[in-house]
């Protein structure tokens, strides 16, 4: 049992996303946005914030965002799986609106970053900044009348990979490769445990250093140890834990072998989007 609460977190998860997959389809837009075919403009990994409230100026969305131009319409959303998940205060970022809504389309500078602010017609709608690479892609799917002639600074045009984008596949590599060998030498250790050892019943019988204390009889003399599992023990409760014959001083918890596989199947999804993860899901290549 307190093996599967480390699981719980997990199912809350899968059951956010499952409610955001639900209201995009009632809404009728797509569960992964991509950038469709043929669009005049469409680039992913973009950035952007609403330039309104304290949260959305602090904030903002960094490299998340999929920017389009197609069939007259300008179009920003946020890539999947984030686009699943509610995200207060940025509700303004998810734009679907024509081109002709557009006011004006201003190019500056934040800190170390080009933006590209743009206001809209409706002054109800509050303005957005972007981050996108190839900004004269952009302006000239959308139409050169909407930059002033005197922007204090001219288009960057850029294409090509991102060089964070390579430092971050690499860092995902090595982390998802370390997960799964520290999981899966834990793995392997558990099931040598439970193919060649015995299992007892442990109870806890109190807390240490806010740690709980298990006690279990091996070979009619008992030993404690610590669980792994904290914040879910009453007095009292018991779990099967188990040791080999030659070093029954050691033990280990049954509910340790389903969290060290999820570890390890973290990992291996970690590390393969790593590697091709950005093939692997619309909006993200």
């Amino acid at each position: 049992m307190t093996g599967l609460i480390a699981i719980v977190p997990f199912v809350w998860i899968g059951l956010i996303i499952a409610f955001g997959v639900w209201r995009r389809v009632q809404s009728g837009k797509p569960v992964a946005p991509r950038v469709p075919p043929g669009a005049a403009f469409g680039e992913t990994m973009c950035s952007g914030r609403v330039l309104g409230g304290m949260l959305a100026r602090l904030g903002g969305a960094n490299n998340c965002l999929v920017v389009t131009v197609d069939r007259g319409r300008l179009g920003v959303s946020f890539a999947f799986p984030f686009n699943l998940l509610p995200m207060p205060g940025f509700g303004a970022l998810d734009i679907d609106l024509p081109v002709s809504a557009i006011a004006r389309v201003t190019p500056g500078r934040r800190l170390w970053q080009h933006v590209l602010r743009i206001d809209f017609t409706d002054l109800n709608r509050k303005p957005v900044e972007l981050v996108v690479r190839n900004e004269a892609g952009l302006v000239a799917a959308l139409g050169p009348g909407f930059v002033r002639p005197d922007a204090d600074r001219p288009l960057q045009s850029k294409s090509g990979r991102r060089l964070s984008t390579r430092f971050s596949r690499v860092v995902l590599c090595i982390w998802g490769t370390a997960f799964m060998i520290g999981s899966g030498v834990g793995v392997a250790g558990d099931l040598a445990v439970r193919a060649h050892g015995r299992s007892a019943r442990a109870v806890m019988i109190g807390f240490a250093n806010r740690q709980a204390v298990l006690r279990y009889q091996a070979n009619g003399v008992y030993y404690t140890m610590p669980s792994h599992f904290n914040g879910a023990w009453k007095m009292g409760q018991t779990e099967t834990v188990f040791y080999l014959p030659g070093n029954p001083a050691q033990a280990i918890e049954g509910g340790m072998l389903p969290l060290e596989a999820l570890m390890m199947l973290v990992g291996l999804t970690v590390l393969i989007f790593g590697l091709i993860g950005g093939r692997l899901i619309p909006g993200w290549s």
